[in-house]
């Protein structure tokens, strides 16, 4: 016979015994959380117990833990997401954005707040083509990022560093090849989805057409994190 049961009982000496809830329970919440599962609030409760979980409702649900060797709240991570290039991609002689084959993350949800960065390796054989670079989202989005990387026009890997904001839809930015060099952009934003769930999708191209070869290399990678 099983000595475990599935639920937690509030035992009674006497069937016909009124359990005080205020009293047997809700007195002693830093012994015992009568709550099922993440406890949903709207501000930090008073005299939790050492790893209380809670659900921030005016927070999009961010949940949190108590430490309480710290005596505070922490947050826990929710809905961070992370992809990384498995191989080279190439593109030869054209300005057209395509999307990488690897760096696209699926399953943001609608009238949430994300952060991303990602770390970009590329190169080319001369410093002619750049590296043209745009992302595409969820429709109704307000979507802010920049390039951070080298100029346009870059003769060393020192060179001037590109930090313009972009919002539009469909905005790209360029960031300079040096010629046989492995270069890093490291592009970064925020996304605040609308009505609409979706992806965030790397794009890219040359910047100016060159018959030869424009790599975005394996190991590159984008990680997005949901805020609220």
């Amino acid at each position: 016979m099983s000595t475990t049961t599935p639920r937690l009982s509030l035992l009674k000496g006497d069937p016909t015994e009124v359990a005080d809830v205020v009293v047997d329970i809700n007195n002693a919440f830093d012994k015992l959380d009568s709550a099922a599962g993440l406890e949903p609030v709207t501000a930090f409760p008073g005299s939790p117990f050492s790893g209380k979980m809670i659900q921030r409702t005016d927070q999009g649900d961010k949940p949190y833990f108590y430490q309480a060797t710290a005596g505070r709240f922490a947050n826990i991570p929710f809905d961070t997401f992370f992809v990384k290039k498995s191989a080279d991609q190439t593109v030869n002689n054209s300005i057209a954005v395509v999307n990488d084959t690897d760096l696209v993350i699926s399953g943001l949800l609608a009238s949430a707040t994300y952060i991303f960065r990602a770390y970009i390796i590329y190169t080319s054989t001369t410093a002619t083509p750049e590296l043209k670079l745009g992302f595409t989202f969820p429709a109704g989005s307000t979507f802010s990022w920049c390039p951070a990387g080298v100029g346009l026009n870059a003769v060393s890997d020192d060179f001037t560093i590109r930090m313009p904001a972009t919002s539009n839809v469909g905005g790209t930015r360029a960031v300079g090849t040096v010629a046989g060099i492995d270069m890093v952009a490291v592009p970064q934003g925020i996304v605040v989805t609308g009505g609409s769930s979706g992806s965030l999708q790397l794009q890219w191209a040359q910047f100016t057409a060159t018959a030869e070869n424009t790599i975005v290399r394996a190991n590159s990678w984008i990680m997005v994190e949901r805020a609220t």
